[in-house]
């Protein structure tokens, strides 16, 4: 029981880690949903460390020296700085978006004087133009509505694969965010699970070599085929043998 704790604080540290990496790049502000999480991660950790030591090291406490209380008091000071420092971040970064776009509204503007005399004249004369040229002009030939039905479906087939682009590489193209959604829904929260899967598939020799094994993982994990995470995640493997 105490090693699937420990593995668990592991794997939540290790995506924490993942997570404010991220989020300290970003120049002009890092989205909330991204913050929540990462806050949500850190409760989950902070969880984690008092099961433990409320399985480990209650048992050492005595009256002069009671360890277990220090160590809750220490774990919850580095937890709220951690918190204030990152929330601090987020904030100035915050207040450096709002002074940009200050900057930017308070920009005056050029008035432009417009020549509506010779706008009105070129008017005027581009709808002459027009009229005679609807005048003179002979009946249309009637469209081809078969080319037109066949230009459509190109152009649809065409749009689809501009937008189902070749990824280079599982691992490096799945984000943090699809990443923690893939372990907890699909591989159970295990982080080791999920990177032997992924390995399995990079290994592939073609697309349809690593949609079966696909299938494999998810028949052996009893994946439920109606959880969006598992469309998500055989869409990156689709999209990594194309």
């Amino acid at each position: 029981m105490n090693d699937i704790i420990k593995n668990e604080i592991k794997q939540i540290a290790e995506i924490i880690l993942e997570q404010t990496d991220k989020l300290l790049n970003y120049k002009t502000g890092a989205p909330q949903i991204e913050v929540d999480i990462t806050k949500d991660n850190i409760r989950k950790l902070y969880d984690k460390i008092d099961i433990l030591v409320d399985k480990n090291w209650k048992s050492i406490s005595s009256p002069e020296n009671n360890i277990d209380k220090q160590l809750d008091e220490q774990v919850d000071e580095l937890l709220n700085i951690a918190e204030a420092e990152f929330n601090n971040s987020i904030e100035e970064i915050s207040k450096q978006m709002v002074d940009l776009t200050d900057e930017q509204y308070e920009a005056p503007e050029e008035e432009i004087e417009l020549d509506t005399a010779n706008i009105e004249k070129e008017i005027a004369e581009v709808t002459n133009a027009t009229v005679k040229e609807e005048l003179i002009e002979e009946k249309p030939a009637p469209k081809n509505i078969e080319a037109d039905i066949n230009t459509q479906v190109e152009t649809h087939s065409i749009g689809d694969q501009l937008q189902r682009k070749s990824l280079k590489s599982l691992k490096t193209s799945i984000g943090i965010n699809d990443k923690f959604q893939f372990i907890n829904e699909l591989f159970d929260g295990s982080m080791k699970i999920y990177n032997q899967a992924m390995d399995q598939l990079e290994q592939s020799e073609n697309q349809a070599k690593a949609v079966e094994i696909f299938h494999s993982i998810a028949k052996t994990g009893n994946w439920d085929e109606e959880n969006p995470a598992y469309s998500q995640l055989l869409d990156y493997v689709e999209r990594r043998f194309l």
